[in-house]
């Protein structure tokens, strides 16, 4: 009588169900890992969701990302202003930045 020894590792991965998620739910994991603190393996294992989905996923919408910025890219940088009316033209202007220096513009 020969004894058989099974050499099948069960896994998660060739055990798991594979899961079909929609883009929608891509960009919500997404979203979720990137305000986790977590790195990008141990939030697929603390989610269940396979890391080389994840990392497909993540390529995916990174390409996709660069029609959104071709919007704000299409804004001016800078927007000029007119005052509504000059009271004087007499002007003093300080400015306190966070270092402690300060700025003062006085014109007389």
């Amino acid at each position: 009588m020969t004894n058989k020894i099974s050499t099948q590792v069960f896994t998660r991965s060739n055990t798991a169900r594979k899961t079909k998620r929609t883009l929608e739910q891509w960009k919500a994991i997404i979203s979720e890992h990137e305000i986790s603190g977590l790195t990008q393996r141990d939030f697929c294992l603390r989610q269940g969701v396979a890391y080389s989905s994840f990392t497909h996923w993540l390529k995916k919408l990174k390409k996709m990302a660069p029609v959104a910025h071709a919007e704000a890219a299409s804004m001016p940088l800078f927007v000029g202003i007119e005052p509504e009316h000059s009271a004087s033209n007499n002007w003093d202007v300080e400015l306190a930045f966070a270092n402690g220096m300060v700025l003062r513009l006085r014109q007389n």
